[in-house]
């Protein structure tokens, strides 16, 4: 099979495979009430289909997650419309699909070696995790594709919605203001940083970096009872950034340090102690 063959096959199958045994995860295998972190998500996103399409300001500071609010204000209008907790998973099990398509088309027009990318998202179980419950990880993943794909384009709308999907997402706005500033694009980094006001204006509402709500109190405990240093987080965000930042690896220099760097990630990775997940203890 020729290059250009194995490349189309790969941009359609993957995702289609992805998405088959997704889908059959969550119409065979998942319960129908919520696991893991859905009994957080998951009553947060009714919260949200009951203060309806424009909650108050009183709601957007209180409301239970400490995520936050874009995915759960859109769960929370499927759920207007069907109250199902599989329509929010297969929601998110087709947009996991739809960005791993594009992400897929993307790496099919990069340099060489690049189509191996989706094929290893494809394999990462936090891939699977996420496509198969209602995760707010999803929409985040969303983002964070479309910021890669259309960087060329300056991709405003995707930088002002990833930190309002998940707060970490503030990553890419920086970034892109930072690499802005190293070429003296001065007007390009105010636009990047620009794109933080929607999530700054939540902060301010918050007090704070969440909602105030008990959840949000959740990594306080967790500080108080193990210190603000321990193996398990470290292992926890070694693989976490592997997952939401495998996509921007495609634009990425295969230099000495990138080698050096993914061997001490996964040297992190194995040496950290399993741990049991630490807001079921708290």
């Amino acid at each position: 099979m020729r290059r250009s063959e194995l490349e189309k096959a790969v941009v359609w199958l993957v995702p289609l495979a992805a998405l088959l045994l997704d889908l059959t995860l969550i119409g065979w295998v998942l319960p129908h009430t919520p696991v893991r972190d859905e009994t957080t998500f998951y009553p947060a996103a009714q919260a949200f289909a009951k203060a309806g399409a424009l909650p108050s300001l009183e709601f957007l500071r209180h409301y239970p997650a400490p995520q936050a609010p874009l995915s759960l204000y859109w769960a929370g209008r499927l759920l207007s419309l069907w109250p199902s907790l599989e329509l929010l998973r297969v929601a998110n099990s087709c947009l996991m699909c739809g960005a791993l398509f594009v992400f897929a088309r993307f790496a099919a027009r990069q340099r060489e070696n690049t189509m191996l990318a989706p094929l290893l998202l494809a394999l990462n179980p936090y891939f699977h995790l996420v496509a198969t419950h209602f995760y707010t990880d999803a929409l985040y993943f969303a983002c964070v594709v479309a910021i890669v794909t259309q960087r060329a384009k300056q991709p405003r709308l995707a930088l002002t919605l990833a930190p309002l999907a998940r707060q970490f997402g503030v990553i890419f706005p920086l970034g892109e203001a930072l690499f802005a500033l190293g070429q003296r694009r001065f007007r390009a980094a105010l636009g990047a940083l620009a794109s933080l006001l929607p999530l700054a204006l939540l902060c301010l509402l918050w007090h704070g970096l969440t909602p105030d709500t008990p959840r949000a109190e959740v990594m306080t405990d967790v500080h108080r009872a193990y210190g603000f240093f321990f193996p398990y987080v470290a292992a926890y965000h070694v693989a976490a950034l592997g997952f939401y930042l495998a996509p921007a690896l495609a634009r990425v220099e295969r230099s000495p340090w990138f080698w050096v760097s993914g061997a001490i990630a996964a040297f992190l990775e194995l040496v950290a102690p399993a741990h049991q997940n630490f807001s079921a203890r708290v």
